[in-house]
């Protein structure tokens, strides 16, 4: 089915979670939502603009032109359609909340927002393996875009190994109630690039294997009505990204011991960094105060964030009370 854009286009808001990929093991395959979103409004204009408000909005290296990768990636969702007509010139206002570069998926949401927003206004508003399938191809990987997309715990990998262009399969896992987050992040950025140039691109076959199994009991327990803590502490460790990065998010090792006295499951890096999340019980509210020494040890603010996975992906809404909001 081919999208037609309608001729009066009310232009579209889209609400965006932000992501938390790896979570340990699952390197590049595992991704949870979170409770915190990106708003972009996104509106027919006679030149291409990009505005931003709000505590995530990265400084001032945000470029406001068609290079942003949030206009990227509506061209690349509106091509998907219509692959020989040039995407018609929008203006996207951005409320950020997620903060850039710290290992949230701000990147990711910015995709899934530009796709979602070009789908829409392709007559395609509701083509979830389409939105999918862009943008993974547009962030490089599914991890974070498809909990952004899709909400809650999502697990992605390539549909045929050796093909890139069969696409990935995304899937939306159970999640337990019991399961709550707590981040802790510094005021300091870690590009991803760097963060990935440090990981081996060859592990031995034993640790392949217990890579495998701790993520099969990862996703196991955070699926059950009351998740074992003993489990957990077991599953999410990781043997292939984060003894690499160790160097690059110092405070990760003393994070890990104070997660586990103040009873938390684990701490793992958030995505490539340097942020760390911390999996625990709702019954437990996690004393900030802990958290923070010790990246003020090394003289670095940082800040402690209490959130709840999101259950619900990317929200999409025509601007103007046209139509209630939509989830994919």
């Amino acid at each position: 089915m081919s999208g037609r854009e309608a001729p009066s286009w009310p232009g579209v808001t889209v609400a965006e979670p932000a992501s938390s990929a790896n979570l340990g093991p699952g390197y590049d395959c595992l991704g949870l939502a979170l409770e915190i979103r990106n708003v972009v409004h996104v509106m027919a204009a006679p030149d291409w603009a990009v505005k931003f408000s709000g505590d995530g909005t990265g400084e001032a290296d945000q470029p406001l032109d068609r290079s942003n990768l949030l206009v990227r990636a509506y061209d690349a969702g509106w091509r998907a359609v219509h692959p020989h007509r040039e995407p018609p010139v929008a203006c996207f206002e951005v409320e950020a909340e997620i903060p850039v570069s710290r290992g949230l998926g701000s990147s990711g949401a910015a995709v899934v927002a530009g796709v979602l927003a070009a789908l829409h206004r392709a007559g395609r508003p509701g083509d979830r393996s389409l939105a999918l399938r862009v943008a993974a191809s547009v962030e490089g990987h599914p991890d974070n875009v498809a909990a952004s997309l899709l909400g809650g715990l999502c697990i992605s990998l390539p549909r045929s190994p050796g093909n890139p262009d069969q696409g990935h399969l995304c899937h939306r896992l159970p999640l337990s109630p019991e399961v709550a987050v707590t981040l802790v992040v510094p005021a300091v950025r870690l590009k991803t690039e760097a963060a990935r140039a440090v990981v081996p691109q060859q592990v031995s076959t034993a640790l392949a294997i217990r890579s495998a199994g701790r993520v099969g009991l990862l996703v196991s327990e955070l699926a059950a009505a009351v998740p074992d803590g003993e489990r957990l502490a077991v599953a999410l460790s990781d043997e292939i990204h984060e003894p690499a990065r160790e160097i690059l998010v110092p405070a990760l090792a003393e994070l890990r011991a104070v997660a586990q006295r103040l009873g938390a499951w684990g701490a793992v890096l958030s995505g490539a960094g340097p942020s760390v999340l911390l999996l625990h019980p709702q019954s437990v509210v996690l004393d900030p105060e802990p958290l923070l020494e010790p990246w003020m040890q090394r003289g670095v603010a940082a800040r402690v964030l209490p959130l709840q996975p999101a259950a619900e992906g990317a929200r999409y809404a025509a601007l103007g009370g046209a139509g209630s909001a939509q989830v994919l």
